[in-house]
């Protein structure tokens, strides 16, 4: 009876000791990986934390910016486990960041990185892969405000810009991601997208105008309100040519009783006497919409000035009029006429001012100058409609 206990615990033992060894993987490098191709257990899928993790650029004399990750072993039987140390890891890129034996990145400058952990799984004779991306965003050390001083008249406006200086050797105009703030109440400076940077003199005086980001100031340019009036106002350019669907600046400049002259193109009052042929912005910006001349008049005040803006088609490479197959007798049917620029682009310019339609037989069909609409009275049908003018370029 002794004997038979003793037996039957001697194999209950063994059996726990098997198992054991079965679950650990024998003498493998990985643990459960490693054990040759008879082993049971194996590692299936693996996955690496964190996932595109962004961290700071740091220069001496600061501590190194680093990054550890993690990759867990997920296996066919048992629990996932950390395997981070048991992994091959490699940096696509060495100049953004390294990589040791245990998972941790080291920035070394700014920009992305693929990082990619492997490992060989000898059961299955496979090489699993986890890739992550790592940024490495440069430190912002210094916010310089240009230009470093301006003079403007009242109800005229300067434009000031923040340049971001940061610790990777890089600048990046930062205008419209800093706070802006005026030192006094001579001038306003704008808040508001599209005109961030912008100051606006409300009273004679001096201000320092400064820019924000976080914590770092930068230091003050210095802008004075005059108490000048406008005297003259001057467009430039004068009497220019605009190609047709194309754009150009004018200029505002505005003499004051100081003797002092200022680019006042944002504050005047812009007007087109044609914007049909051409439209213009309110700071100044003309584009071609039709062929033909528009006056561009700026105004400030009871000051004006005005030049003519002359529209052509030297932007055409080409007109082309879509096909009509026929029209049948005492019908209308609308002609379509596309412009090819030389840039590649293209625009329907059917029914653009200073384009015209002719017939080359207005004894079979007629059709209206200014809009391209077909009438045919003749016998037969109609055919040889052709764009004329513009079209014969």
């Amino acid at each position: 009876m002794r004997s038979h206990r003793f037996m039957t615990r001697y194999s209950i033992l063994f059996t726990l000791v098997c198992a054991l060894t079965v679950l650990s993987g024998c003498g493998g490098k990985n643990g459960f990986v490693g054990g040759g191709q008879g082993n049971s257990v194996f590692l299936k899928s693996i996955t690496i934390t964190p996932v595109n993790p962004t961290i700071t650029l740091a220069v001496a004399p600061q501590p190194t910016a680093t990054k550890q990750f993690v990759v867990i072993g997920n296996y066919n039987v048992g629990n996932p486990k950390d395997i981070t140390d048991q992994m091959t890891w490699i940096s696509a890129d060495t100049k953004v960041a390294t990589l040791d034996t245990k998972g941790i990145a080291t920035a070394t400058g700014s920009g992305r990185v693929i990082i990619t952990s492997q490992i060989f799984e000898p059961a299955t004779q496979k090489t699993l892969q986890a890739t992550t991306v790592l940024s490495v965003v440069p430190q912002l050390t210094s916010i310089a405000v240009s230009p470093a001083a301006a003079q403007i008249a009242k109800e005229t406006v300067q434009q000031f810009t923040a340049t971001g200086s940061y610790n990777d050797g890089t600048q990046a105009d930062i205008t419209a991601l800093v706070a802006w703030n005026s030192s006094q109440p001579a001038a306003n400076i704008s808040s508001s997208p599209g005109t961030l940077g912008r100051a606006l003199g409300v009273s004679p005086g001096p201000t320092n105008i400064t820019a924000a980001l976080g914590s770092l100031v930068s230091s003050a340019a210095s802008l004075t309100v005059t108490n000048t009036n406008l005297v003259t106002l001057a467009v430039t350019p004068a009497n220019p040519t605009v190609p047709l669907a194309n754009s150009q600046q004018f200029v505002a400049t505005g003499t004051f009783d100081d003797g002092t002259k200022q680019d006042i193109s944002v504050t005047a009052a812009w007007i087109s006497s044609s914007p049909a042929i051409a439209r213009v912005t309110s700071t100044g910006l003309v584009t071609g919409l039709g062929l033909g001349d528009a006056d561009i008049t700026a105004s400030m005040g009871a000051v004006s000035d005005t030049t003519t803006a002359t529209v052509d088609a030297s932007s055409v490479s080409k007109m082309t009029v879509v096909p009509v197959d026929k029209i049948a007798d005492n019908t209308s049917s609308q002609m379509r006429a596309v412009a090819i620029f030389k840039d590649g682009s293209s625009l329907d310019a059917t029914s653009t001012p200073g384009m015209t339609w002719s017939s080359s037989d207005s004894s079979v069909a007629t059709i209206v100058a200014s809009s391209g609409l077909a009438s045919c009275y003749g016998s037969g049908l109609c055919h040889h409609l052709r764009k004329i003018g513009q079209s014969e370029r």
